[in-house]
């Protein structure tokens, strides 16, 4: 009974995304008709050349809609894993927050598997493992994008608006970057795309500094400096990455050192950065080089801690069974959060 309500949950929930992201893309098609209707009276070569380029998104935008209209209409159930296809297809449409639910690629990053599902080892172990090897790495063997600010973040940008494969293809991909691809896509490709991009800018940031590459702490927000208890202390290396300070400090002294693939997993579901505007409002892009850039406002909300929050709703038990593999009670940790007065966490009991 109980599995049945669920599976009946997840449907509606997923039928409701569907509406949601075929009204997005049904409004995006609306603004790029009337780009084009602006444009067609000014009669330059290079205008009539972007007409084309907006027609062709057009036909790509009603395609994949005509995909959703199909999916929602035709067996009530969806499947997000033809939306991640179709997502690739309308670069800046936010048809990529579906992709939370699909499944991973292989991934292995120079035989450390990065892959997250449900398995009994030690992730926060594996995983920091992966990190310290990279920070290990000479600033030798990185390519040209880590001394290009502004092409380093059209990369970080486009690895989550345009997708990995695409990406990876217009740049060379170092060392470094090709770390975080094997971590979002092993992990992190539960979290929402805004988080997903957050995160990105701040590991590449770090580990670049770690590496002698960025002398000053550029595109690090203060909240993740590292603070005499992270410095002074023995501790599992991907702890640093957590964005708030008072929790790393109060984790590391408290000793942790293991944390199960089901513990990462859904960390990853419930940890957010907190973004009111769309996914293309992240960005802004260069016409005349078609470079994609932060936004103001996303830079804002970037340098303050308390955009990160993580939610816990009515599957609390599950949380507290999962995260009891942190070896911390989690009473003790939620009752940090509330007394720091940071507002960085929500709780939906």
């Amino acid at each position: 009974m109980a599995s049945h309500l669920a599976k009946e949950r997840k449907r509606a929930a997923d039928r409701e995304a569907q509406r949601q992201n075929r009204a997005r893309t049904k409004a995006y098609i609306t603004h790029l008709e009337k780009t084009v209707q602006d444009l067609s009276g000014q009669g330059q070569d290079q205008l009539g050349q972007r007409l084309i380029g907006q027609q062709e998104r057009i036909s790509q935008l009603e395609e994949t809609l005509q995909k959703i209209d199909h999916l929602i209409h035709g067996n009530g159930a969806t499947d997000s894993h033809l939306l991640s296809s179709g997502s690739s297809q309308t670069r800046g449409v936010d048809i990529v927050t579906e992709q939370a639910s699909a499944q991973p690629p292989p991934n292995d990053f120079f035989g450390i598997d990065l892959v997250c599902s449900d398995r009994e080892r030690n992730f926060l172990e594996v995983i920091g493992s992966a990190f310290t090897m990279v920070q290990g790495c000479s600033s030798l063997v990185l390519g040209p994008l880590a001394a290009m600010p502004a092409c380093d973040d059209d990369f970080c940008i486009r690895a989550v608006v345009d997708g990995w494969k695409s990406v990876t293809t217009k740049y060379h991909a170092d060392v470094v970057w090709r770390l975080l691809q094997a971590v979002d896509e092993g992990l992190f490709y539960r979290s929402s795309p805004v988080t997903r991009i957050a995160l990105l800018r701040i590991m590449r940031a770090m580990l670049l500094q770690r590496m002698d590459v960025l002398r000053e702490p550029c595109g690090i927000p203060d909240y993740m400096l590292a603070s005499p208890i992270q410095n002074g202390t023995l501790h599992q290396p991907f702890l640093d990455f957590v964005p708030w300070p008072h929790v790393r400090d109060h984790w590391i002294q408290s000793g942790i050192g293991y944390g199960s693939e089901s513990c990462a997993a859904l960390f990853a579901t419930r940890f957010r950065f907190q973004w009111p505007f769309d996914l293309r409002d992240v960005f802004r892009r260069t016409v005349s080089t078609d470079q994609l850039s932060f936004s103001h406002e996303f830079q804002s909300r970037y340098d303050d801690v308390n955009s990160w929050k993580l939610d816990v709703d009515e599957d609390s038990k599950r949380w507290e069974e999962t995260y009891s593999t942190l070896a911390l009670p989690i009473e003790e940790t939620l009752e940090l959060f509330h007394h720091q007065n940071t507002g960085s966490f929500t709780l939906n009991l």
